[in-house]
């Protein structure tokens, strides 16, 4: 099912004790391997339930990821052109 073909955004809480970061890692490393772009955003001082949390301080960080996760990627903004190696409908990113 890799790769993906779009942009995966990791969001963990640093003292995430439910999903350590290093799970994340290793998750992170397969859509990686089969060519996808993976970034990965730890929030300092947030646990796990802090980023389910729209009052927690480490709410904005998911928005952020949310919104970089979704953006256009540089240089395809309506362009409509598609990466020969994605499944149909899916945008190109680069």
């Amino acid at each position: 099912m890799l790769p993906l073909g779009v942009l995966v955004v990791l969001v963990t809480g640093a003292r995430d004790q439910v999903v350590p970061g290093v799970l994340a890692e290793s998750f992170a490393a397969r859509p990686a391997q089969a060519g996808d772009e993976v970034r990965s955003r730890e929030v300092a001082g947030a646990g796990h339930y802090e980023l389910v949390n729209p009052g927690s301080a480490a709410w904005s960080a998911v928005q952020a990821a949310v919104r970089e996760a979704l953006a256009p990627a540089a240089g395809s903004e309506g362009s409509g052109a598609q990466d020969e190696h994605a499944p149909p409908g899916r945008p190109q990113r680069r």
